[in-house]
This record gives structure tokens, C-alpha cells and sequence, in this order.
């Protein structure tokens, strides 16, 4: 979904790559967790997980890409959440091809800015009676330049530059069932998105959970959690309201919390609906655990590498 704009720009940084093993890198605001996956006898598998700090990881990614051994492999790199914006915009009356140079002016029009930006879109699969609006993913083109250039110093090949929403829809296949998803890493915002065979159909971010790590299941059992039902409840009715959808079924949750199965049986008893933890289901060598703060980067190791479907595993 990323990768066709920004990664035009990226391709004249690089000329080479290994595809035996890839990696993904996921920024968040305490630094970027790498994972690496390695295919063997046909299929891939996550056979290498690193963290480094938000301070140091420009300088101290290429020694730890030279002392593994994984120059000129392909990546595909993750954006913070805090890095790039989503917004519905009308649809300029252009054709196609000139589509995104004419939303460069859209969306700067309404940021009022005159920073270069890099965007990328993509069309939303039902809306609103008479609407004709598409998604813009809008990010910094300096910090987009800036990153190439850690990843290029690195010795590393990107193959896609992607956004949190995309993760686990691209893990997930192309599941006729609608799904809301909720994300959330430390620090940041939650990440609401609803997803239909292998489509995004509304995106949004919910305010007021960055903390979510610190709190205890009593202190989110006052208030927050019946809060984040009235935000998902909203965003279903839209769904089925006004893009005249069927009736939701599902919730998966990847939330940086020590309390996500508690969280998830909760929300299950306010929703009346079926809300599970999401787990990968990717191979992996026996000494990895699969924690919350993995998720991302992990799947991103396997983006383009033929992930196999999802798992959602019930609380």
C-alpha cells in the first residue's frame, strides 16, 4: 500500500539486496525494534529479535547489520504513528495517473503548510451516500529522506515504507468476516481500523490511552475501558450506518498492556461481541517468545514474503 510512492523515492538509494533474509524495523518512541526472518527450505521464519534506542539507533544500526552478517537484505520499515497523518480527502477530477501530484495541492491546502510532503492513498472500498473521497497518508519528505538515508548507511534495502494501520491487515489475508482492530504501542495513540477482505474501511485514532502500559486493570476498570467500548460502538454503527455494511462480529486486540486478556474479555461483556488477542502465525525458532512490542516488526520482516494468515487467539 506504501510502497508505491514512497518507495519510488527510496530505489535510487539502492541497487542490490539478499533475499534469503529480511527485516523489519518498527519506530516507536523508546527506539526500534528489528526483527529478522530467515527462509529455509521454503518457507520463512523470525530467527532474530534486537532492540535499539531511540537515541542511538541511527549511529548503531549499521554495526549490528555488519556483526550479523545482513548487509544488503531487504526491509521493510514500520512509521511511528506521531510521523504521518490520515485524512479522507474529496477526490480532485483528475485521471488516474495524475491523481497523486493533483492531492500533494489538497492536502497541502488544508495542513496550510508549505513543507514538502510525500503521500501515498489508497481508495476506500465503501462510503457515505454521494461522497467520493480517498485516504491520504501524508508524512514529512524530509523524514522520509532522513530514514533512507539511516537505511542506505546501513547497508540495507528497503522494500516498503508502511503505517501501523497496514500491519495487521496485511497479516491477516483477505478474511470476508469485517474485523476491528485496535493498536496500540507505548506511548502512542490507539490505532482503530476495520478491515474486510483485505481492505481498509475506516481508519481513526483514539485520544487519551497513551499510558495504557502504566495503568492496572482496576484503574482501567474505572472508566477507560467502558470509554474505548463508546469509541469502538461509534465507529461500528458507522460502519453498518452509513456504509451500509453488515453488522460486525469481531475485535482483535494488540494493545501494550499486561492486562490485554482481561482488557478483552471486558470489552467482550460491553460490546456483546467477540473481541480476541491477535498472535502471528509465523514459524519461528523455539528460544523467541512472541511479545507485544515484537508484533509489529515481526510481521513486517514477512511483509511481501508471503506471510501465512493470522491467528486470533481468544482471551
Amino acid at each position: 500500500m506504501m510502497q508505491v510512492g514512497w518507495g519510488t523515492l527510496l530505489k535510487r538509494f539502492f541497487n542490490r539486496s539478499s533475499g534469503k533474509q529480511r527485516l523489519g524495523l518498527a519506530l516507536t518512541d523508546q527506539g526500534v525494534h528489528i526483527s529478522v526472518s530467515e527462509k529455509s527450505a521454503g518457507q520463512w521464519r523470525w530467527v532474530k529479535q534486537h532492540f535499539i534506542d531511540v537515541a542511538d539507533w541511527p549511529q548503531q544500526l549499521h554495526p549490528w547489520v555488519q556483526s550479523n552478517n545482513l548487509q544488503f537484505c531487504q526491509c521493510n520499515l514500520v512509521l511511528l504513528t506521531s510521523k504521518y497523518q490520515i485524512m479522507q480527502v474529496e477526490r480532485p477530477a483528475v485521471e488516474d495517473s495524475e491523481l497523486a501530484a493533483a492531492l500533494q495541492w489538497t492536502v497541502k491546502d488544508i495542513l496550510s503548510t508549505q513543507e514538502e510532503l510525500k503521500i501515498d492513498y489508497f481508495e476506500l472500498p465503501a462510503q457515505p451516500a454521494c461522497a467520493n473521497k480517498v485516504s491520504v497518508v501524508v508524512a514529512s519528505r524530509k523524514d522520509i529522506l532522513t530514514l533512507a538515508r539511516v537505511l542506505h548507511h546501513a547497508e540495507l534495502m528497503p522494500d516498503q515504507i508502511t503505517i501501523e494501520e497496514t500491519v495487521l491487515l496485511d497479516a491477516s489475508g483477505k478474511d470476508n468476516e469485517a474485523v476491528v482492530s485496535l493498536v496500540q504501542h507505548a506511548g502512542s495513540e490507539v490505532c482503530l481500523s476495520i478491515y474486510k477482505q483485505g481492505k481498509i474501511y475506516f481508519t481513526r485514532r483514539i485520544k487519551g490511552y497513551e499510558l495504557l502500559s502504566s495503568l492496572t486493570i482496576d484503574e482501567l476498570n474505572n472508566g477507560m475501558l467502558e470509554a474505548l467500548a463508546t469509541e469502538v460502538q461509534r465507529s461500528m454503527d458507522y460502519f453498518e450506518s452509513q456504509l451500509h455494511q453488515a453488522g460486525l462480529r469481531k475485535v482483535v486486540l494488540m494493545l501494550d498492556s499486561d492486562f490485554q486478556p482481561e482488557i478483552a474479555e471486558n470489552l467482550k461483556n460491553l460490546l456483546f461481541i467477540d473481541v480476541v488477542n491477535y498472535v502471528p502465525d509465523i514459524a519461528k525458532d523455539d528460544a523467541l517468545v512472541m511479545r507485544h512490542a515484537y508484533i509489529t516488526s515481526v510481521v513486517a520482516s514477512q511483509l511481501g514474503a508471503s506471510v501465512k494468515s493470522a491467528k486470533k487467539v481468544a482471551a
